[in-house]
């Protein structure tokens, strides 16, 4: 197994914000939420966690937690795929370049983890919340 080789009290803190802001998991973003079929983040920005809009933690901060968690609870029907269970997506990183226009934002729509593994629902039809691009 690798080492972990940040510092210390970058895994500190990071875990004590976990810690402080549980429940609901501010550190997935208004998408992630609405995968999961939580109506949280209406009025705001769809791919920024909200730990970050709230400013409870900055954009790197939660990169650090987000890379811990690694994957979500996601509803399987938004993926076209049939299931009374969530399946598990994968959590995108965060553009951490200060200089970009996004900034703070997923560098890309939460993809399933294993999407073979499911089967595909009646319509097939892949409809995630906030899509950036719509399949055909």
């Amino acid at each position: 197994m690798k080492s972990d080789t940040r510092p210390i009290e970058e895994i500190i803190q990071g875990t004590y914000l976990e810690y402080k802001l549980g429940g609901i998991n501010l550190f997935l973003t208004p998408q992630e939420h609405a995968l999961l079929g939580s109506s949280y983040g209406g009025h705001y920005t769809p791919y920024i966690p909200l730990a970050v809009q709230l400013g409870n933690c900055s954009v790197e901060m939660c990169e650090v937690i987000r890379k811990r968690k690694v994957v979500f609870g996601a509803n399987l029907i938004y993926y076209g795929k049939r299931g009374e269970v969530l399946g598990h997506a994968l959590l995108p990183g965060l553009d951490l370049n200060p200089n970009s226009p996004t900034y703070g934002q997923t560098l890309e729509d939460p993809e399933l983890l294993n999407p073979d593994f499911y089967p595909a629902h009646d319509t097939n039809v892949r409809d995630i919340p906030f899509a950036r691009l719509k399949s055909p």
